[in-house]
């Protein structure tokens, strides 16, 4: 059997890696999203007269599964990230003065950054379906 201070050390650990998921999410986003963009920057200066039809549907699927699946992987660790952080909050106790050792996250507070984040990517996604490179060519 663990002991408290042992247990607490391994869910901080535990902690500190989804939090690092969440930023490695974000990143993610951020360097696929711009490849997106690029490739229909590049592909409007390459094709002068009109682009197919397709490439205009396929960017914007792309640039919405990008979203999509950053959205679920940051939304995904911010969820095993609270859990841990309330298991360790459980188990650290309380002091001597009845207080939690470790306060248990707020919800709403806890999770500003990943709304941040998540309200970039989705004005990302919609300023690109709006202002689509390859859209201006047709």
């Amino acid at each position: 059997m663990l002991s408290t201070d042992k247990h607490c050390e391994l869910l901080s650990s535990f902690v500190r890696n989804k939090s690092a998921e969440i930023h490695s999410g974000f990143k993610l986003f951020v360097q696929l999203f711009s490849g997106i963009v690029g490739g229909s920057v590049v592909l409007r200066l390459q094709y002068n007269g009109r682009v197919p039809e397709q490439f205009i549907w396929l960017s914007n699927a792309l640039a919405g599964l990008v979203t999509i699946t950053s959205a679920i992987m940051i939304i995904t660790a911010y969820y095993s990230w609270y859990g841990f952080r309330v298991r360790m909050s459980d188990i650290a106790g309380l002091d001597l003065d009845n207080h939690p050792r470790i306060r248990r996250p707020k919800p709403l507070l806890s999770a500003k950054a990943e709304f941040v984040m998540l309200f970039v990517m989705v004005i990302a996604f919609v300023g690109f379906m709006v202002f689509n490179p390859l859209e201006f060519l047709n």
